[in-house]
């Protein structure tokens, strides 16, 4: 029964692991691609503006 539980944690930190990396390269395709977004105070995150 423990190995059971360990391995039932291992595959949640697993998981949460993999669902943390997603986001991160979603993040990093949407401002590669030229999007952006505001941070918490009003700064654009992202690729400037063109002028």
């Amino acid at each position: 029964m423990l190995s059971a539980d360990g391995q039932y944690s291992q595959a949640k930190i697993g998981y949460a692991q993999a669902r943390g990396q997603r986001l991160q390269d979603t993040a990093a395709l949407i401002v590669a691609l030229g999007g952006g977004w505001e941070g918490a105070e009003g700064k654009i995150i992202g690729p400037k503006p063109a002028d």
